[in-house]
């Protein structure tokens, strides 16, 4: 955002001596006032503040479910994680857990996803009626630019045991605890928990979140999802 303003305030700026060295030798009015106007125009977006906005509602929903989470987290060290759809709704998508190491429906205990509200406001701003794979993959991009303002571009690619996620530009900035690394899925930041609450709730499958990985060289996030097998007789 903020490149783009500078360059496009510098495209003005010079249209703006083009205009007023026409204006002198024409000595036309009109042109002299639009040089002023390409002037002023080009002072605004070189001088704009350059930071990433993202828009009040969607602030508002990531606090809402990343809070519940922490709360409902207390007490609870050493865990790994499944998104578990427990219906054909965001809302019904869960976190599941259980100590590293055990199977996720051993002792299982049931948390609220960083991502869910966010989940919640997309399909709200989406429009989408039902959620399937290929309709969130083809509202993703537009809500998560335009509505969010939380990246550039979003890309799902759906591989034979689970997602992987592409965002590029925005300021999101997605990642998990280097402790859960080698030891299966992870909560997530809300960013990455939104995708995974979307995926788990348009694949009625259990999503296993990983660890995101950062591109220096473009700048994107790289989210892995894998799909887990359910628990002994079907339990989740």
């Amino acid at each position: 955002m903020g490149r783009s303003s500078k360059t496009a305030g510098i495209g003005f700026v010079l249209l703006s001596a083009v205009l007023l060295v026409l204006s002198v030798r024409y000595r036309y009015v009109v042109i002299e006032i639009d040089s002023i106007v390409a002037f002023v125009a080009g002072a605004v977006l070189l001088f704009r503040d350059p930071r990433a906005r993202v828009p009040a509602g969607v602030f508002d929903a990531a606090l809402a479910s990343s809070s519940r989470f922490a709360q409902e987290l207390q007490g609870s060290r050493h865990l790994r994680f499944v998104y578990v759809p427990n219906g054909a709704s965001v809302n019904e998508v869960v976190l599941r857990t259980g100590p590293k190491g055990a199977p996720p429906w051993a002792r299982a205990k049931s948390f609220t996803p960083p991502g869910r509200s966010l989940a919640e406001l997309f399909v709200k701003e989406s429009g989408l009626s039902k959620i399937t794979f290929e309709s969130i993959s083809g509202s993703l991009p537009e809500v998560m630019r335009a509505d969010f303002g939380l990246a550039d571009s979003v890309a799902l690619r759906k591989e034979e045991d689970g997602v992987v996620a592409t965002i590029k530009g925005g300021p999101t900035e997605c990642g998990c605890e280097d402790s859960v690394k080698q030891e299966g899925g992870c909560a997530g930041c809300p960013v990455a928990s939104l995708l995974a609450v979307l995926v788990a709730a348009a694949t009625n499958q259990r999503v296993s979140l990983h660890v995101c990985s950062h591109d220096l060289g473009n700048g994107s996030w790289s989210i892995p999802m894998s799909f887990e097998v359910s628990g002994p007789e079907g339990q989740q």
